[in-house]
Formats: C-alpha cells, sequence, structure tokens
C-alpha cells in the first residue's frame, strides 16, 4: 500500500482513530497503486483476523488479489518512521507503508532476539547463588518434637504391618 508523502499524518490520524474504533485489520486489493486518504477510508476494517482472512478469500479472484494488514503494526511502524525516517520505504515522493510495516517489524524482532540473547549469556556470567531463600529455612530442632515423629512415625508402621482381622464379615485394620 502506497501512500503520499503529504498524506502521512492523516494516514497515521486515520489508523490511530480505526485502532480506537475496535479495527484491528484492513483489507485492500493490490490493484490499488496509490492509496489516496479516500481510497483508505473506503477501505473495509475489521474487528478479528478471522473476519479479515475470509474477506480477503472471498474477494481474491485470478487477476486482483486482496490483502490483509495489522492497522496497530501499520501505525506503529508508521510512528517509528517519524522518529527514525531510515525505516521507511521510499519511491521518490510516495512511501510504501506495507513494506515499512515490514521492516519495522523485521527491526523489533531483531531487537528482541538481541535481548534474549544478552539475558541468556548473563545467566551463564552469573550464576544466582545459593541464599538462605534459595535453600529454605532451618528451624533449630526441639527435643520434644523429635521424640513426639519417632512415637507417630512408630504408630504408623505398626499399623502398617498388622494383619487384617475378621469381624462380621468385614475385614478390619
Amino acid at each position: 500500500m502506497t501512500i503520499s508523502e503529504n498524506d502521512y499524518l492523516l494516514t497515521m490520524d486515520y489508523l490511530k482513530r480505526t485502532l480506537d474504533k475496535g479495527d484491528k485489520y484492513l483489507a485492500y486489493g493490490d490493484w490499488i497503486t496509490l492509496c489516496t486518504l479516500e481510497d483508505l477510508k473506503s477501505l473495509p476494517t475489521f474487528r478479528t483476523n478471522y473476519d479479515a482472512t475470509e474477506y480477503c478469500f472471498e474477494n481474491t479472484t485470478d487477476r486482483d488479489f486482496v490483502v490483509q494488514l495489522s492497522v496497530e503494526w501499520l501505525y506503529k511502524a508508521m510512528l517509528e518512521g517519524i522518529k527514525d525516517p531510515t525505516i521507511l520505504v521510499r519511491k521518490g515522493n510516495l512511501i510504501d507503508v506495507e513494506m515499512t510495516a515490514f521492516y519495522y517489524a523485521d527491526k523489533v524482532e531483531n531487537e528482541l532476539t538481541k535481548i534474549e540473547k544478552k539475558e541468556i549469556s548473563n545467566e551463564k556470567n552469573n550464576p544466582k547463588e545459593k541464599t538462605v531463600e534459595h535453600v529454605g529455612h532451618f528451624e533449630k530442632e526441639n527435643p520434644v518434637t523429635q521424640q513426639k515423629d519417632k512415637q507417630d512415625k512408630s504408630l504408623s508402621d505398626q499399623k502398617k504391618n498388622r494383619k487384617p482381622e475378621r469381624k462380621r464379615g468385614r475385614f478390619r485394620l
């Protein structure tokens, strides 16, 4: 989807209003070479990925291909394009917003990968030392409690080793 450089901020505003309305996807035909603001407003928008995919499937023909795009990713990519103009895909006075969104997604994925690798190397270089929290809390054993525990254990062992008695047609332990 290619837009004019002059419509950049207006397109961003429209995408923001679309998101605020609750629509997350839009569909456009690949036959649209230059998407003006009026064209953008006429494109169908959808709340769910399923609805957008179904619309694209039903309206794609042998000659015409309908594509769905995430409004959120388009908006974020355009917002990032203001901060970092190097991610904008330009063709003269035109900006390919779809490719800009793909480059932005690739940039975000690369940053996340770098962060994960850094965290993994930090974990390898700085293993957590065992502290009292990791080992657990130890209390001093009370001699009275130790004696009671031994008695309870011996009673339970006796019950396990006892043979069942026959009483009124049933076995009893």
